[in-house]
């Protein structure tokens, strides 16, 4: 697992106790039928029935999804406080999630040189 992806599990952590965090393919598609856009972010292991409805909601300009690398629903619950999770999510526009895509970005970026 790459350091950006560890700390985005921290900071979905932390937006988990700060009461942020949409856990959970039922939560996440409630929320965009209520009209919320989201960043979701999704385990690597994420079934591809949830990945083909999240990246059609994607196509629709609802939500961006981003695939946390090296890591499985088991991790992703582990950080999250739950048994196992494939997909949580914030509103774009929140800080947790600039902040978690900012550091996935930078990860990458690092990787490439």
């Amino acid at each position: 697992m790459g350091v950006g992806e560890q700390k985005a599990l921290n900071m979905l952590s932390l937006a988990r106790r700060a009461g942020d965090l949409l856990i959970g393919q039922d939560n996440i598609f409630d929320a965009l039928r209520g009209g919320k856009r989201l960043a979701v972010f999704a385990a690597e292991d994420c079934s591809a029935n949830v990945l083909r409805k999240l990246r059609s909601a994607g196509e629709r300009g609802e939500l961006e999804i981003f695939i946390l690398k090296n890591t499985d629903r088991a991790l992703m619950g582990k950080h999250l406080g739950i048994g196992c999770a494939q997909a949580a999510a914030l509103p774009r526009e929140s800080g947790f999630a600039e902040k978690i895509i900012s550091l996935m970005n930078e990860d990458r970026s690092d990787a490439d040189e």
